[in-house]
């Protein structure tokens, strides 16, 4: 058998994360393999003789990856995450015949720590989704996704995520775990003090970093906070004071161009910002994306006639709080945040349209 420490030592060497994949069953020819870092697309291959290989270079966190064969109507689109806390070698094994998420992972010690938390959570997730499917209730019902969050509680994910965190305070996969899941379970307060609890090698990190911004900012982003000023670029490189969009009520949305969501409401955002621009309104986008070439595509593509600006400040945590997207926020002429809303209601019965209704602007270009 031929020995990977060449490999391995390569990898080392080249700072690359390898991804090896073996895939065992019928793929019916749906062979391809997409590769995510964090959110964003990076790569693709093909599943050739039931492996794949992924040479990507390195950059701590979560690898997902997405077979073809999950992207059709008889499956379910799957991400299967692997988390990478240095270089080397990580494997997946997948059965075609089985969910993404039971594919069998080798890594670092980190790695495997990460899988055995999505264990853990997943045997919860189960438990929710019988109690849901029991009161017959689907992922179209309004009343969804606000039952899976109490039922959340009633099942201690809180717990579940603080306890690992603790116990693995000196483990990448503790920081993973807390900036992923944190602000879904956990109160801000509760955050601080698991963030406080990493070593200080871990908060040091750039996802320790990102979650040290984002409970600095917690404060902010709410309805009555003056927004704190910023400088950012648009897609020129031209830097963009936001206090000299003062004077104007201004609708800025936080967005990524990996996000569908985000996507999916542009045409709507289109078809307010055709009814109210003018000398009382403006929109701007705030891209979070990590890929600057990714946003200029998606820029590209969409081609929204308002402003838009690139966040490599972190602003999204620091300023406004932002972990979920698209949110929007409303923001009146002297820079007071009147309105926010997480994601965007196309029918026009959101927060923001709600409120913009209520200031009844007039059009005056």
């Amino acid at each position: 058998m031929t020995s990977l420490a060449p490999v391995l030592a390569q990898a080392h060497k080249s700072r690359n994360v390898i991804i090896k994949g073996t895939v065992t069953g019928n793929t019916n020819n749906y062979n391809k393999v997409f590769v995510y870092i964090g959110h964003e697309y990076s790569d693709s291959t093909y599943i050739n003789n039931g492996h794949y290989t992924f040479i990507l270079p390195f950059i701590a966190g979560v690898v997902q990856i997405t077979p073809e064969y999950t992207l059709h109507p008889e499956t379910r689109f799957s991400l299967f995450g692997v988390l990478a806390d240095r270089p080397g070698i990580y494997t997946i094994q997948s059965d075609v015949s089985k969910p993404l998420n039971l594919s069998k992972v080798s890594g670092t010690k980190a790695t495997r720590l990460y899988l055995s938390y999505r264990t853990e959570k997943r045997i919860i997730s189960k438990k929710i989704q019988a109690v849901l499917a029991s009161e017959k209730l689907k992922a179209e019902d309004s009343v969804y996704y606000t039952k899976w969050d109490s039922l959340s509680k009633a099942y201690h994910v809180d717990r579940l995520v603080s306890n690992f965190i603790l116990k693995y305070r000196d483990s990448y996969a503790a920081v993973e775990i807390l900036a992923w899941e944190g602000p879904s379970y956990l109160t801000a307060e509760e955050q601080r003090k698991l963030y406080a609890a990493l070593s200080p090698a871990l908060r040091a990190t750039a996802r320790g970093k990102e979650i040290n911004a984002r409970l600095r900012g917690s404060k902010n982003g709410k309805i009555g906070s003056s927004v704190s000023d910023f400088v950012l670029q648009n897609a020129d490189g031209k830097k963009t004071v936001f206090s000299s969009l003062k004077g104007k009520y201004i609708l800025v949305d936080f967005w990524a161009s990996w996000c569908v969501p985000c996507r999916e409401s542009f045409p709507h955002m289109r078809q307010l910002y055709q009814k109210l621009k003018g000398d009382k309104f403006d929109m701007l986008s705030i891209s979070v994306d990590k890929s600057k070439k990714n946003w200029l595509k998606a820029l590209e593509e969409e081609k929204n006639p308002w402003g838009q600006m690139f966040d490599d400040q972190n602003i999204h945590m620091t300023n406004f709080n932002v972990d979920a997207f698209p949110t929007l926020f409303l923001i009146d002429p002297q820079g007071k945040i009147i309105a926010r809303e997480a994601g965007f209601d196309e029918n026009g019965q959101g927060a923001i349209e709600k409120k913009l209704n209520e200031l009844n602007l007039t059009v005056k270009n």
